[in-house]
Protein backbone atom coordinates (compact mmCIF):
# COMPACT_ATOMS: atom_id res chain seq x y z
CA UNK A 1 0.00 0.00 0.00
CA UNK A 2 2.80 2.17 0.48
CA UNK A 3 4.74 1.73 -2.65
CA UNK A 4 1.29 2.50 -4.48
CA UNK A 5 0.56 5.55 -2.70
CA UNK A 6 4.03 6.96 -3.55
CA UNK A 7 3.81 6.02 -7.01
CA UNK A 8 0.67 7.64 -6.75
CA UNK A 9 2.02 11.18 -5.66
CA UNK A 10 5.49 10.64 -7.10
CA UNK A 11 3.87 12.50 -10.30
CA UNK A 12 2.92 15.43 -8.59
CA UNK A 13 6.39 15.91 -7.21
CA UNK A 14 7.80 15.31 -11.27
CA UNK A 15 5.06 18.22 -12.23
CA UNK A 16 5.90 20.68 -9.06
CA UNK A 17 9.95 20.47 -8.63
CA UNK A 18 9.75 22.36 -5.66
CA UNK A 19 7.25 21.39 -4.17
CA UNK A 20 8.49 20.39 -0.14
CA UNK A 21 8.85 16.75 -1.23
CA UNK A 22 9.68 15.64 2.87
CA UNK A 23 6.52 17.35 3.73
CA UNK A 24 4.58 15.84 1.13
CA UNK A 25 6.05 12.35 1.75
CA UNK A 26 5.41 12.68 5.92
CA UNK A 27 1.93 13.66 5.29
CA UNK A 28 1.07 11.37 2.49
CA UNK A 29 2.94 7.89 3.82
CA UNK A 30 2.44 9.05 7.51
CA UNK A 31 6.10 8.71 8.23
CA UNK A 32 7.87 10.26 11.10
CA UNK A 33 9.96 13.47 9.39
CA UNK A 34 13.46 12.11 9.92
CA UNK A 35 12.60 9.00 7.78
CA UNK A 36 10.70 11.14 5.20
CA UNK A 37 13.66 13.88 4.97
CA UNK A 38 15.79 10.35 3.71
CA UNK A 39 13.05 9.35 1.56
CA UNK A 40 13.41 12.99 -0.31
CA UNK A 41 17.00 12.87 -0.45
CA UNK A 42 16.36 9.39 -2.31
CA UNK A 43 13.62 10.83 -4.53
CA UNK A 44 15.40 13.62 -5.47
CA UNK A 45 18.76 12.38 -6.39
CA UNK A 46 17.00 9.76 -8.45
CA UNK A 47 13.90 11.71 -10.04
CA UNK A 48 15.20 15.49 -9.69
CA UNK A 49 18.70 15.47 -10.23
CA UNK A 50 18.31 15.92 -14.02
CA UNK A 51 16.34 18.92 -13.55
CA UNK A 52 19.58 20.95 -13.47
CA UNK A 53 20.45 20.28 -17.27
CA UNK A 54 17.13 21.52 -18.29
CA UNK A 55 17.75 24.93 -16.26
CA UNK A 56 16.06 27.76 -17.78
CA UNK A 57 18.79 30.46 -19.06
CA UNK A 58 17.23 32.81 -15.89
CA UNK A 59 18.15 30.47 -13.45
CA UNK A 60 21.56 29.71 -14.79
CA UNK A 61 22.75 33.47 -14.97
CA UNK A 62 21.13 33.75 -11.14
CA UNK A 63 23.36 31.36 -10.02
CA UNK A 64 26.62 32.98 -11.05
CA UNK A 65 26.01 36.13 -9.39
CA UNK A 66 26.80 34.78 -6.06
CA UNK A 67 30.27 32.20 -6.25
CA UNK A 68 32.44 34.58 -4.86
CA UNK A 69 33.31 34.20 -0.87
CA UNK A 70 33.55 37.85 0.79
CA UNK A 71 35.20 38.57 3.32
CA UNK A 72 34.02 38.09 6.41
CA UNK A 73 32.16 41.20 8.26
CA UNK A 74 30.69 41.35 11.98
CA UNK A 75 26.88 41.91 11.47
CA UNK A 76 24.32 43.36 14.10
CA UNK A 77 22.86 40.09 16.84
CA UNK A 78 19.73 39.14 15.42
CA UNK A 79 17.89 35.85 16.52
CA UNK A 80 17.27 34.96 12.68
CA UNK A 81 19.19 32.75 10.99
CA UNK A 82 18.95 32.15 7.36
CA UNK A 83 21.34 29.38 6.98
CA UNK A 84 18.80 27.28 8.96
CA UNK A 85 15.57 28.37 7.00
CA UNK A 86 14.42 26.11 4.17
CA UNK A 87 13.46 27.68 0.81
CA UNK A 88 9.86 27.71 1.52
CA UNK A 89 10.76 29.24 4.91
CA UNK A 90 12.66 31.85 3.31
CA UNK A 91 9.98 32.57 0.89
CA UNK A 92 7.55 33.21 3.52
CA UNK A 93 9.72 35.41 5.96
CA UNK A 94 9.98 37.23 2.82
CA UNK A 95 6.74 37.67 2.00
CA UNK A 96 5.94 38.72 5.87
CA UNK A 97 8.75 40.77 5.88
CA UNK A 98 7.77 43.01 3.43
CA UNK A 99 4.16 43.14 4.44
CA UNK A 100 5.58 44.14 7.58
CA UNK A 101 7.28 46.95 6.12
CA UNK A 102 3.93 48.41 4.39
CA UNK A 103 4.23 46.84 1.04
CA UNK A 104 1.25 44.57 -0.62
CA UNK A 105 2.70 41.33 -2.02
CA UNK A 106 2.21 38.71 -4.71
CA UNK A 107 4.12 35.82 -5.46
CA UNK A 108 5.70 35.94 -9.16
CA UNK A 109 8.54 32.78 -9.50
CA UNK A 110 9.96 30.55 -7.15
CA UNK A 111 13.32 29.50 -7.27
CA UNK A 112 14.55 25.99 -5.80
CA UNK A 113 17.46 26.82 -4.95
CA UNK A 114 18.14 30.37 -4.76
CA UNK A 115 14.52 32.55 -3.91
CA UNK A 116 11.89 34.09 -5.02
CA UNK A 117 10.83 36.87 -7.09
CA UNK A 118 7.87 38.81 -5.43
CA UNK A 119 5.89 42.17 -6.91
CA UNK A 120 4.70 44.39 -4.54
CA UNK A 121 3.20 47.56 -3.99
CA UNK A 122 2.88 50.26 -1.60
CA UNK A 123 1.98 54.42 -1.93
CA UNK A 124 0.99 53.19 -5.74
CA UNK A 125 4.06 52.42 -6.83
CA UNK A 126 4.99 48.78 -8.10
CA UNK A 127 8.23 47.15 -6.62
CA UNK A 128 9.54 44.06 -7.87
CA UNK A 129 11.73 42.66 -5.32
CA UNK A 130 14.07 39.83 -6.11
CA UNK A 131 15.09 37.66 -2.93
CA UNK A 132 18.26 35.42 -2.78
CA UNK A 133 19.14 33.40 0.01
CA UNK A 134 23.13 32.78 0.29
CA UNK A 135 25.38 31.60 2.47
CA UNK A 136 26.06 34.84 4.26
CA UNK A 137 30.05 34.34 3.15
CA UNK A 138 29.04 34.95 -0.69
CA UNK A 139 29.70 38.33 -2.35
CA UNK A 140 27.26 39.21 -5.02
CA UNK A 141 28.31 40.60 -8.12
CA UNK A 142 27.02 43.28 -10.24
CA UNK A 143 25.16 40.58 -12.46
CA UNK A 144 22.35 40.69 -10.08
CA UNK A 145 21.66 44.38 -11.55
CA UNK A 146 21.43 43.24 -14.64
CA UNK A 147 18.76 40.80 -13.56
CA UNK A 148 17.15 43.32 -11.59
CA UNK A 149 16.94 45.18 -14.61
CA UNK A 150 15.57 42.93 -16.66
CA UNK A 151 12.51 41.95 -13.75
CA UNK A 152 11.51 45.72 -13.63
CA UNK A 153 10.96 45.28 -17.75
CA UNK A 154 9.41 41.71 -17.24
CA UNK A 155 7.06 42.79 -14.43
CA UNK A 156 6.37 46.28 -15.66
CA UNK A 157 7.39 47.99 -12.61
CA UNK A 158 8.44 51.13 -11.60
CA UNK A 159 11.14 50.14 -9.31
CA UNK A 160 13.52 47.04 -8.05
CA UNK A 161 14.64 46.10 -5.12
CA UNK A 162 17.38 42.80 -4.47
CA UNK A 163 17.09 41.25 -1.46
CA UNK A 164 19.59 38.94 -0.12
CA UNK A 165 20.71 37.14 2.83
CA UNK A 166 24.32 38.03 2.20
CA UNK A 167 26.46 41.24 0.76
CA UNK A 168 26.94 42.76 -2.56
CA UNK A 169 30.38 43.51 -3.87
CA UNK A 170 31.37 47.44 -4.09
CA UNK A 171 31.16 47.44 -7.92
CA UNK A 172 27.24 45.69 -7.60
CA UNK A 173 26.68 49.23 -5.41
CA UNK A 174 28.39 51.33 -8.10
CA UNK A 175 26.24 49.76 -10.65
CA UNK A 176 22.56 49.82 -8.45
CA UNK A 177 23.69 53.53 -7.58
CA UNK A 178 23.56 54.01 -11.09
CA UNK A 179 20.30 52.37 -12.45
CA UNK A 180 18.54 53.00 -9.76
CA UNK A 181 18.16 49.68 -8.32
CA UNK A 182 17.53 49.36 -4.37
CA UNK A 183 20.16 47.12 -2.27
CA UNK A 184 19.13 45.35 0.26
CA UNK A 185 21.83 42.69 2.05
CA UNK A 186 21.80 41.24 5.43
CA UNK A 187 23.13 43.87 7.47
CA UNK A 188 20.02 46.12 6.09
CA UNK A 189 17.82 42.89 6.69
CA UNK A 190 18.75 43.03 10.56
CA UNK A 191 18.39 46.27 10.91
CA UNK A 192 14.79 46.26 9.41
CA UNK A 193 13.45 43.67 11.77
CA UNK A 194 14.71 45.73 14.57
CA UNK A 195 12.64 48.39 12.83
CA UNK A 196 9.56 45.91 13.13
CA UNK A 197 10.36 44.76 16.30
CA UNK A 198 10.24 48.16 17.97
CA UNK A 199 7.12 49.37 15.82
CA UNK A 200 5.34 46.58 17.09
CA UNK A 201 5.36 48.01 20.53
CA UNK A 202 5.60 45.05 22.79
CA UNK A 203 6.74 45.16 26.15
CA UNK A 204 6.89 43.38 29.05
CA UNK A 205 3.98 44.75 30.77
CA UNK A 206 2.07 42.55 28.68
CA UNK A 207 -0.40 40.09 30.53
CA UNK A 208 -0.03 36.75 28.99
CA UNK A 209 -3.06 35.03 28.79
CA UNK A 210 -3.49 32.03 32.03
CA UNK A 211 -4.37 28.90 31.50
CA UNK A 212 -8.07 27.65 29.72
CA UNK A 213 -9.33 24.56 29.35
CA UNK A 214 -7.00 22.40 27.81
CA UNK A 215 -3.31 23.37 26.42
CA UNK A 216 -4.62 23.40 23.10
CA UNK A 217 -6.98 26.03 23.80
CA UNK A 218 -4.39 28.03 26.08
CA UNK A 219 -2.07 28.03 23.04
CA UNK A 220 -4.37 29.62 20.95
CA UNK A 221 -5.23 32.37 22.91
CA UNK A 222 -1.82 33.63 22.85
CA UNK A 223 -3.03 34.89 19.25
CA UNK A 224 -6.20 35.95 20.17
CA UNK A 225 -4.44 38.34 23.05
CA UNK A 226 -2.17 39.41 19.87
CA UNK A 227 1.09 39.11 21.89
CA UNK A 228 2.28 36.44 19.17
CA UNK A 229 1.25 35.03 15.90
CA UNK A 230 0.30 31.39 15.32
CA UNK A 231 0.52 29.68 11.55
CA UNK A 232 -1.15 26.34 10.97
CA UNK A 233 0.61 23.51 8.49
CA UNK A 234 -0.42 20.27 7.21
CA UNK A 235 -0.94 17.61 9.76
CA UNK A 236 -2.27 20.05 12.47
CA UNK A 237 0.83 21.33 13.30
CA UNK A 238 1.40 24.43 14.59
CA UNK A 239 4.03 27.30 14.57
CA UNK A 240 3.86 30.23 16.82
CA UNK A 241 5.76 33.27 16.11
CA UNK A 242 6.83 36.69 18.03
CA UNK A 243 6.19 39.85 15.29
CA UNK A 244 9.38 41.03 14.44
CA UNK A 245 10.59 37.51 14.37
CA UNK A 246 9.67 34.79 11.15
CA UNK A 247 11.54 31.50 13.25
CA UNK A 248 9.15 29.80 15.12
CA UNK A 249 9.61 30.43 18.40
CA UNK A 250 7.84 26.80 18.90
CA UNK A 251 6.05 23.95 17.56
CA UNK A 252 2.91 22.15 18.67
CA UNK A 253 1.38 18.94 16.76
CA UNK A 254 -2.56 18.37 17.81
CA UNK A 255 -5.01 15.39 17.34
CA UNK A 256 -8.53 16.02 18.44
CA UNK A 257 -7.58 19.18 20.17
CA UNK A 258 -4.94 17.22 22.19
CA UNK A 259 -1.10 18.53 22.29
CA UNK A 260 1.01 15.58 21.30
CA UNK A 261 4.17 17.11 20.38
CA UNK A 262 5.36 20.67 21.79
CA UNK A 263 8.91 21.42 21.09
CA UNK A 264 10.80 25.04 21.63
CA UNK A 265 12.30 26.48 18.35
CA UNK A 266 14.85 28.66 20.11
CA UNK A 267 17.88 27.53 21.85
CA UNK A 268 20.75 29.77 22.88
CA UNK A 269 19.73 32.46 20.96
CA UNK A 270 19.85 30.45 17.98
CA UNK A 271 16.75 28.90 15.81
CA UNK A 272 16.85 25.14 15.63
CA UNK A 273 15.15 22.20 13.59
CA UNK A 274 11.88 20.87 14.36
CA UNK A 275 12.95 16.95 14.94
CA UNK A 276 16.14 18.15 16.91
CA UNK A 277 14.36 20.88 19.23
CA UNK A 278 13.93 20.71 22.86
CA UNK A 279 10.30 18.71 23.26
CA UNK A 280 8.34 19.53 26.10
CA UNK A 281 5.67 17.11 25.21
CA UNK A 282 5.48 14.02 23.22
CA UNK A 283 4.27 10.24 22.51
CA UNK A 284 5.57 7.28 22.19
CA UNK A 285 3.67 5.01 19.60
CA UNK A 286 2.33 3.11 22.37
CA UNK A 287 0.36 6.20 23.30
CA UNK A 288 2.58 6.83 26.44
CA UNK A 289 3.24 10.41 27.34
CA UNK A 290 6.27 11.91 27.98
CA UNK A 291 6.41 15.62 30.04
CA UNK A 292 4.45 17.65 32.45
CA UNK A 293 0.67 18.18 32.88
CA UNK A 294 -0.77 19.98 30.32
CA UNK A 295 -0.86 23.32 33.42
CA UNK A 296 2.64 22.72 34.13
CA UNK A 297 3.47 22.75 30.59
CA UNK A 298 1.36 25.96 29.81
CA UNK A 299 3.28 27.13 32.63
CA UNK A 300 6.91 26.79 31.46
CA UNK A 301 5.70 27.54 27.81
CA UNK A 302 4.73 31.05 29.81
CA UNK A 303 8.13 31.39 30.95
CA UNK A 304 9.94 30.03 27.87
CA UNK A 305 7.73 32.81 25.98
CA UNK A 306 8.43 35.96 28.33
CA UNK A 307 11.98 36.11 27.38
CA UNK A 308 11.24 37.65 23.94
CA UNK A 309 8.91 40.36 25.86
CA UNK A 310 12.45 41.54 27.65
Amino acid sequence: MCCIKFNGFLQEILENPHIDVAELIQNNLSLPYDKAETLACRVNKKYLQTTAATETVEQRRISLVAEKPAEQKPHKACIYNFESLSNKEFEVFTKWFLQELGYSVTSEKVFEQFGVDLTALKNDSKTVILARKYRNNYEVSEAAILLAQQAKIDYQCEHAIFLITSVFSEQAKIAAEKCNIELWDVQRIYEKILEIQTNAELTISISLPKYEQSLFNSLMSLAKHKVFLIEERAGEKYDLFFPGVKFPLLTFQVQNELVTRLVFRIKYNEPVGENVAEALISYDKAGNRFGPKDVDAYEQVIGYLEQFLE
